[in-house]
């Protein structure tokens, strides 16, 4: 009796070491999946947006993101920037998109997966310096929405044209003015220098 436990509790041990064994051969495979899927995901800005509808100028500063070596990038050039953006989260945009917008998260997801298919399609067959497709111009304006978002969450690298290197932050900037209840615009302003010139001036809301 007694050799017949021993035997069973050795072969429990063998096997809960060969579980243990098997887990820690599929762990970094499993972490590389959620990497995978967390760079893929577009993420909430990286400070808390102004809310629109009133006079106001402010600016927020957001680091950028470097794309890691070898991943597939696209390129949208601008006259004095160019952003380079993840293909990946374009792709996951793109597929991930509901059949029905029923809710406001719903349909900001289709309106992501439009703007996404706009830059996807039009790629071009052709690399910029820094290895990623360039986006053929001109495209569809709304496209550009999305690019914003991406900048906002600092989830793009944004190249400085005149020294062709990348930049390690850019400033957000929320202007605008309020002349009466029904009269106003604000807009949303890419710069490399707090208040400097854009690079990318998107428009934020208008009454």
């Amino acid at each position: 009796m007694k050799i017949a436990i021993t035997g069973i509790v050795l072969a429990a041990a063998v096997w809960g070491l060969a579980g243990f064994a098997s887990g820690q051969e599929l762990i970094p495979e499993v972490k590389q999946e959620e990497k995978q899927r967390e760079r893929s995901l577009l993420r909430s800005p990286a400070f808390e947006q102004p809310k629109p509808g009133r006079t106001l100028d402010v600016s927020f500063k957001v680091a950028t993101e470097a794309i890691p070596e070898g991943a597939q990038c696209v390129s949208v050039m601008q006259e004095q920037a160019t952003v380079l953006i993840h293909r990946d989260i374009l792709e996951y945009l793109k597929i991930s998109k509901p059949a029905i917008a029923k809710t406001d998260e719903e349909h900001m997801a289709m309106l992501h997966a439009r703007r996404a298919e706009i830059l996807l399609n039009n790629l071009m067959n052709i690399k910029d310096d820094h290895n990623c497709s360039l986006v053929e111009m001109p495209f569809d304006d709304d496209a550009l929405y999305l690019v914003g978002e991406l900048l906002k969450s600092g989830q793009a690298v944004v190249i400085d044209n005149g020294t062709n290197r990348p930049v390690e932050f850019v400033y957000v900037r929320y202007k605008a003015f309020v002349a009466g209840p029904l009269a106003g615009k604000g807009d949303i302003l890419f710069s490399f220098a707090e208040k400097g010139s854009p690079f990318l001036t998107i428009r934020w809301w208008i009454s």
